[in-house]
């Protein structure tokens, strides 16, 4: 009888009854969370190492919650290369960065993101990024929503 019960606890914590949502519902889920935390979902199974590399809503928040500054541009990276959404919906960047030396990793983020027809695209820079990445990434743009905002303070 004990080993009933163990074999019956057993098979409840196997089964995933929120991997067992339609993918739609999953994608939905998805896109309320940060990039970081999709990514974590990967470890689940299969299907979500798929789900995780096919959400159209792309949201990077600010690099003091990953560590260093290299580590969030190689996450970024990874992230894009392997998403494979037809068309990404909302494309948020949270980045606080001076200087030229990552200027053309933002402006191939942003052109990414122009290419899969992004609808959305929250974007928020310190002053150096403001008024240099923004004009040279946006010759030729049309959306319905973008939001462009100086950092004020990514202080903690």
């Amino acid at each position: 009888m004990a080993e009933t019960l163990a074999r019956k606890a057993t098979k409840r914590i196997e089964y995933d009854r929120l991997g067992s949502l339609p993918d739609n519902v999953l994608h939905h889920i998805l896109s309320f969370l940060d990039m970081k935390d999709v990514f974590l979902t990967r470890k689940l199974s299969r299907k979500w190492w798929k789900l995780s590399t096919s959400v159209s809503n792309l949201n990077f928040d600010n690099p003091k919650q990953l560590g260093e500054d290299a580590d969030f541009i190689k996450f970024i990276n990874l992230a894009l290369i392997h998403n494979t959404a037809r068309k990404i919906d909302k494309f948020r960047l949270s980045f606080d960065y001076d200087g030229t030396e990552h200027l053309p990793a933002v402006i191939s983020w942003i052109n990414f993101a122009m290419n899969k027809g992004v609808q959305g695209l929250d974007l928020e820079f310190n002053k150096y990024y403001v008024s240099h990445a923004i004009p040279v990434a946006f010759t030729a743009i049309q959306m319905r929503n973008v939001d462009i905002t100086e950092a004020q303070d990514f202080a903690d």
